[in-house]
């Protein structure tokens, strides 16, 4: 039995670590909320939030942790193997998405919009990851994916059993020799 990995999931889980895993350690090792982080919103109203800029700085550190431990589970549990259910991969990066989106919405809190446009550009790339993972797995609406097909699911529409000659249906083959504009003309 030979096993298919999934390039684009290994892609994925080791994007996500290489982001989280490193911004959570240094979060976590700094001991206590940085005197940049103080400054950049201390004339913002997060500060008169409860628990104040506290309150931020370690929700972030907090979310941050959990991505980088998804990550890690997502890759023990073999998400990157065949047809394996990528479950937590998939909560890793809808927890990312939020993140991104706080750390945007700090940004313009705080009139940095160059951090903002960064995280913007992380959250569109982790958009483009989680369409990518929800493809690979059959999620998404619209048409499916798959290539090649029964012929005759493309003809049930138009008059004809599965098995049908056209000089068994008359019908679909006369549709066939009008013009689309005819074909589709209500009278």
């Amino acid at each position: 039995m030979k096993l298919k990995i999934r390039g684009k999931t290994v892609a994925i889980q080791l994007m996500l670590l290489s982001i989280f895993a490193v911004e959570a350690r240094e979060k976590w090792m700094s001991h206590g909320i940085p005197e940049w982080f103080t400054t950049k919103f201390a004339h913002t109203w997060l500060v008169d939030l409860p628990g104040g800029l506290d309150f931020s700085w370690y929700l972030i550190s907090i979310i941050e942790t959990v991505i980088a431990v998804a990550a890690l589970v997502s890759i023990a549990r073999g998400e990157f193997l065949g047809r394996r259910d990528q479950t937590v991969l998939r909560a890793a990066l809808m927890l990312s998405i939020g993140l991104f989106i706080m750390l945007g919405f700090g940004g313009r809190v705080s009139g940095d919009h160059a951090i903002a446009a960064h995280s913007f550009m992380y959250f569109t790339g982790t958009m483009l990851s989680l369409f990518m993972i929800e493809r690979s797995e059959g999620r998404t609406g619209g048409r499916p994916h798959r290539r090649g097909g029964n012929r005759d699911e493309s003809r049930r529409g138009q008059g004809s059993r599965p098995g049908q000659t056209r000089a068994q249906n008359p019908r679909r083959d006369s549709q066939n020799h009008q013009p689309r504009f005819v074909k589709n003309r209500q009278s």
